[in-house]
């Protein structure tokens, strides 16, 4: 078995963040007066400095969070993990599992973009789990195979709409009437007699 940190995937990732920030000069610098009176435009103004000094004050925070929705790949095979602050105790076994959404963005085989789906929440389910025996940490993860989930894999493309915003292509005359939406099992992850099951809070 081959070691590493479990977080490599993600700190190889850190440069996608899909979060934007501009300066409040910046910001007000690029705004138009668009024929609005003084009063507007000065409020408009005071919201664009408002708005930065939040972006400015939470960026931390949320690029943090945008690496919670960084497509990651599966490793089924597994590795134990080399890097650990501190010791895990001997006694100490068990299994940790822990589910959450992925794989935002399809690609074809040639590495172009497909179709991204319009919410994170929408991303397919994708377990983790990390097992701990004799001060030895293992981790190995794996999307959730649902009907919905294989059928997109098989086409490569969206064919079911999302509990939250995503929605297949074609426009509304495509979606409308639609009440079907796509199981992505992503929300929790639940060990029942004798089986671990991956659930959905829209189904």
């Amino acid at each position: 078995m081959h070691t590493r940190s479990v977080g490599t995937a993600v700190q190889q990732q850190q440069n996608r963040h899909v979060c934007s920030w501009k300066g409040p000069v910046e910001r007000i610098r690029n705004s138009k007066r668009i024929g609005l009176s003084n009063i507007l435009y000065k409020t408009i103004n005071r919201s664009l400095v408002v708005d930065a000094i939040l972006d400015a004050r939470y960026k931390p925070f949320l690029d943090a969070w945008d690496t919670s929705f960084i497509d990651t790949p599966e490793d089924r095979d597994g590795y134990y993990v080399d890097r650990i602050i501190g010791k895990i105790p001997e006694e100490l076994e068990g299994t940790f599992f822990r589910n959450g959404p992925n794989k935002f963005l399809r690609v074809t085989a040639k590495g172009e973009e497909r179709y991204a789906i319009q919410h994170p929440y929408d991303g397919d389910g994708f377990v983790c789990s990390l097992s701990i025996k004799e001060g030895k940490a293992f981790f190995r993860s794996r999307f959730v195979e649902t009907f919905e989930f294989q059928a997109e894999e098989k086409e490569g493309r969206l064919l079911f709409r999302g509990t939250f915003a995503t929605q297949r292509n074609g426009g509304a005359s495509k979606n409308a009437g639609d009440v079907y939406v796509k199981n992505t099992s992503n929300t929790n992850i639940c060990y029942f007699k004798g089986n671990l099951w991956a659930l959905f809070e829209a189904g």
